[in-house]
């Protein structure tokens, strides 16, 4: 990890922050979100490689490249990095730093197919979005807090979901890194008419409101 958000020398706070990447406890494996920026596009463009693949809260991914990235800045495994988002910015870990070319990312995503979509897998060509940067130490810092939102408005989120008697359960929520986007992943046996729970959430949180749909079947089961 780069010396500019070096936390290691505070084992609690790197602890923290590799579980928040890494803690499978609420796994939502909404995997149809990784990989959503990978575009078909009318002509192959190089500026795009090499394509990183960065790791967000509990295991999700998606495709980046460094090509408008800080001058000097060397991307690695490892690194927490911001990177462009929904309408905004989002803070990742790099999981995977040297898709040099079209056939490695192929090779990647057939290695890798319990976390990818069939139509991901097929893509041929890609736009991926873009790494900003290496995150600085106090953004890195902030990853702790948004956590703890996050598990508030999943427990606001639940009981307003009971005040409400809708037939689905929230299994994790996430905000974006800027907080300009709150996602809240579900399970639900059937169709769902949320729309006014989201007008409930948008009231409270002041921010864009997303419900990602999960597959019970890709949910983590207990031993």
């Amino acid at each position: 990890m780069d010396a500019l958000y070096d936390v290691k020398g505070d084992v609690p706070l790197f602890e923290e922050i590799n579980d928040y990447f890494e803690n499978t406890e609420h796994r939502t494996k909404a995997w149809v979100e990784a990989g959503k920026n990978l575009q078909k596009q009318s002509s192959y463009t190089q500026q795009y490689w090499p394509v990183y693949v960065i790791e967000f809260k509990a295991g999700r991914i998606d495709y980046f490249h460094a090509a408008e990235c800080i001058p000097g800045q060397i991307i690695r495994n490892g690194d927490l990095v911001i990177v462009e988002a929904d309408r905004g910015k989002d803070l990742g870990k790099v999981v995977h730093d040297n898709l040099a070319n079209l056939a490695q990312l192929h090779m990647f995503q057939s290695q890798h197919k319990d976390i990818m979509v069939e139509s991901l897998i097929s893509s041929k060509e890609i736009q991926p979005k873009r790494i900003y940067g290496l995150a600085q130490q106090n953004e890195v810092a902030l990853l702790v807090s948004k956590a703890q939102d996050e598990a508030k408005a999943m427990a606001v989120c639940q009981a307003k979901i009971r005040q409400r008697k809708l037939p689905m359960e929230i299994v994790d929520a996430e905000y974006q890194w800027d907080r300009k986007k709150l996602t809240f992943y579900f399970v639900a046996d059937r169709r769902v008419d949320f729309r006014e729970l989201i007008r409930d959430l948008f009231k409270l949180y002041k921010t864009r409101i997303w419900m990602c749909a999960v597959d019970p079947s890709k949910m983590p089961r207990p031993y």
